[in-house]
């Protein structure tokens, strides 16, 4: 600890000091005339109707790790079982899933531009997006 990352925790004693000296430099203080989500705002793609897990650990990291709000866009068949995993996460059904692997190539293009429309709107109340986890195969 300390070289090129951080304060100088050479006259320090013990790592744990050196750790909270340098935690106190990275994360901003907190104050009362912050609003929830400055701290942090993260929207995450991912999930179908077989694969919920995903995002919902993606999102539990994301809260852990101090983001304040976090979204996920799911699938419509993955939003029921994401809403019920924890209150603290924002769920959004942007496209179908049954949609997606439809035969008809005029009914994927059309639920893809919904998602797509969806998302975009979204994108600028964002500090980061996350893509992928649990898609499978959409």
């Amino acid at each position: 600890f300390g070289s090129s990352f951080g304060p100088d925790c050479s006259g320090m004693s013990g790592q744990h000091a050196c750790v909270r000296q340098t935690l106190k430099t990275v994360l901003p203080a907190l104050s009362g005339q912050t609003r929830k989500g400055q701290a942090g705002r993260v929207g995450i793609i991912g999930g179908s109707d077989h694969y919920t897990g995903a995002p919902y650990y993606t999102a539990l990291g994301a809260l852990r790790c101090g983001s304040e709000l976090v979204t996920i866009f799911t699938a419509e068949e993955a939003a029921v079982p994401l809403k019920c995993y924890s209150p603290e996460l924002m769920v959004l059904p942007v496209y179908s899933t049954k949609t997606m692997f439809s035969a008809s190539t005029e009914l994927r293009e059309a639920e893809v531009a919904r998602m797509v429309s969806a998302i975009t709107d979204f994108l600028p109340r964002l500090h980061c997006l996350v893509v992928g986890p649990g898609l499978g195969r959409c």
